[in-house]
């Protein structure tokens, strides 16, 4: 899942480009988990970041609702991109 999630955040920051489905189908085996808390908190959406670093010295975030909205906090990053490699997996919570 790291190399997966790296690749989309160079995408993301190379070239400020949205992706699309076929790109998100690499994480299938993450999908499932995202969506399941996504439908608990889709009330108040949920926010995003890796285990030790989010996207906020980045960009101001907002509560994801979707999933395409789950990794646009994540892949435009360049803070999430560099702690990748040392992240030990995704934080998703309650918005607010």
């Amino acid at each position: 899942m790291k190399e997966e999630l790296h690749e989309l955040c160079n995408i993301g920051i190379f070239t400020n480009s949205k992706f699309n489905l076929e790109q998100l189908i690499y994480l299938d085996n993450i999908i499932s988990d995202i969506v399941f808390v996504l439908n608990k908190y889709k009330e108040t959406g949920i926010f995003v970041k890796l285990s030790h670093k989010s996207a906020k010295n980045d960009f101001k975030l907002y509560p994801a609702q979707t999933i395409f909205e789950v990794f646009d906090n994540l892949v435009h990053s360049k803070e999430i991109q560099s702690n990748i490699p040392n992240s030990l997996g995704l934080i998703l919570k309650p918005w607010g």
